[in-house]
């Protein structure tokens, strides 16, 4: 049977932890910047609740109403089962090169409890010659450089490397040549790799139940350094100017296809929305729990979590194109680059830049970890309601999330040698691709309101509720609203793919663009796939039964055929 939450609030807490993660951390906020600024949170608000809200508020009352995990719960309109696969092939991809990213935050963790910040010196044996430490005036043309023998020169910038770059890509990377070029194991992220993946295995230890109750300290303690950072960045000079480029609107750019995508794509990441996550935590409730109330509340903290981290972002980026006095534009960013190269050197330059380095990338680590082991006890869950008859006992169960931990620090492994961010960047732009993100969405919808029954699920889910909203516009956006535009942007993402490059320079060979499509058919594959499997099979079975038939109705006339011979044999 399966085990409930003990709380109301367990739900809530757990599902807070899955979705507020990084992306809201170095996404959003250059998500917004880069498409229009505060015009892109009306794409972005419009999208939640006409695609990323009805879509939430779909996978946790199916996973209620079943009780069940993806791969069993999409039993319930059996051509579409592969949905359920879909999603966990998709969360089983994904979380491969998650762990990789914390294992880069919780070695930035340890370098902040240095006597000395390691990226703010070029006095380390990964720095080159051509090392320079920022400060205050840097010159984007030239650059006083001191290395690690101590001697000063002058060079171009074609030729130098600030120490912040070069902890990154030499000190913590070792980044090699390319894809080909693998290299050694970097020893530290091994280590933080294998901590993290430590903390996870005691994270979920003894289940949903075991996991919520450690989430209400890893969503809750990163809140609170959270505002801590967003207040002490407001507070520093240039921090305007940084919002102003946060929230400055471009209306123009709401005409624009790629800014809706955006806004769709950032909506469905952020909620983890397609892996099957949000379904499994879902099939923990009681029958009559408010699915409906937590999916709303979810919505808006995670919306409000990506706003703070906005502001806390751009203010701080302000206060370093201030003191460097340059423009926003030259050094803001999105992804690693934003996190691990331009954050660390704006906390250098802050009065306890120690303190609230430690502060930062302490709150990077928890808001990763809670998003990973609930991820991982989702695909454990579905792992158990697979075989349900081998997993009878904790102690088995226990024992199946040791080794699933396992599978995945020695399937990470290649992402923390040298050349692991080629692999990393490669997988997170396939397994996780945005076009199969949209294409599952839209099969959800279809196969609830077109195929299962649009009143009948809507009947069940008032059952549950135990009343009827006043407004369900999430109806009509499963029926229309989801189905015609993740079409449309699937379409387009399929239309204008491009080749993909790393770091604007290195192009990845013809082979292992072969690769990712592969992992990104791994998921998708499966919702055609299976569906034309069980047509089949109906058919075939459509087909047996009717030679049975046919055969039955033989047998029966030539007995008749014989009786009536025998009753004319009498006569």
């Amino acid at each position: 049977m399966r085990e409930k939450w003990t709380n109301r609030f367990d739900f809530l807490f757990v599902t807070v932890g899955s979705a507020v993660g990084l992306g809201n951390m170095w996404r959003f906020p250059y998500l917004c910047y880069r498409n229009g600024g505060g015009a892109f949170l009306i794409p972005y608000l419009v999208t939640l609740l006409v695609v990323a809200l009805p879509q939430l508020i779909l996978q946790v009352s199916l996973g209620q109403y079943t009780s069940l995990s993806p791969m069993k719960a999409w039993e319930m309109v059996p051509a579409m089962k592969g949905i359920g696969y879909a999603a966990t092939v998709f969360a089983v991809l994904c979380n491969v090169s998650y762990s990789t990213v914390l294992a880069w935050t919780l070695r930035y963790l340890y370098a902040s409890m240095s006597p000395v910040l390691p990226w703010m010196t070029c006095a380390n044996s990964w720095n080159t010659l051509g090392c320079f430490v920022p400060d205050n005036n840097q010159s984007t043309s030239k650059s006083l450089y001191v290395n690690a023998s101590g001697t000063n020169s002058t060079r171009n910038a074609s030729e130098i490397a600030s120490s912040v770059a070069e902890f990154w890509t030499r000190g913590v990377l070792g980044l090699s040549e390319g894809l080909t070029d693998i290299g050694r194991f970097q020893t530290p992220l091994v280590v933080c790799h294998a901590i993290t993946w430590i903390l996870v295995f005691f994270a979920m230890l003894k289940g949903a139940n075991w996991t919520s109750k450690v989430t209400y300290v890893t969503s809750t303690l990163p809140t609170f350094i959270l505002v801590a950072v967003l207040v002490r960045g407001v507070t520093l000079d240039g921090s305007y100017e940084g919002i102003i480029h946060f929230l400055k609107p471009n209306m123009t750019k709401l005409s624009q296809p790629q800014v809706w995508k955006d806004a769709v794509l950032q909506n469905l990441y952020s909620l983890s929305i397609g892996s099957g996550c949000m379904m499994t935590m879902g099939s923990f409730n009681s029958y009559h729990h408010n699915f409906l109330r937590d999916a709303i509340a979810l919505s808006v903290v995670n919306s409000c979590a990506s706003f703070l981290a906005g502001f806390a972002v751009f203010s701080t980026l302000g206060f370093m194109a201030k003191q460097q006095n340059t423009t926003v534009d030259l050094v803001a960013e999105s992804g690693p680059g934003l996190v691990f190269t331009v954050y660390p050197q704006a906390l250098s330059m802050m009065p306890g830049s120690k303190f609230w380095s430690i502060a930062f990338f302490l709150m990077l680590f928890l808001l990763g970890l809670d998003s990973l082991f609930v991820i991982i006890e989702a695909v454990s869950t579905v792992i158990i309601d697979q075989f349900p008859a081998v997993f009878d006992k904790q102690l088995k169960k226990i024992f199946m999330r040791f080794c699933l931990c396992c599978f995945y620090f020695f399937a990470a492994l290649i992402t923390v040698t040298q050349g692991g961010m080629y692999y990393i960047h490669l997988i997170d732009n396939f397994s996780s691709a945005s076009w199969a993100l949209l294409f599952s969405g839209g099969c959800e919808c279809i196969a609830i309101s077109w195929i299962f029954g649009l009143d009948r699920f809507y009947e069940i889910m008032c059952d549950m509720l135990q009343f009827r909203p006043r407004f369900p516009w999430f109806k009509y956006c499963w029926k229309y609203v989801v189905p015609l535009l993740s079409a449309g942007l699937f379409i387009y993402c399929l239309v204008l793919y491009k080749p993909l490059v790393y770091n604007r320079t290195y192009e990845y060979p013809a082979w292992s663009i072969g690769v990712g499509w592969l992992l990104s058919l791994s998921s998708f594959l499966w919702i055609p796939g299976y569906a034309g499997y069980y047509l089949i099979k109906k058919r075939c079975l459509e087909q047996d039964k009717r030679k049975t038939s046919d055969a039955g109705k033989d047998q029966m006339e030539m007995e008749e055929l014989k009786v009536s011979i025998a009753e004319s044999s009498e006569l």
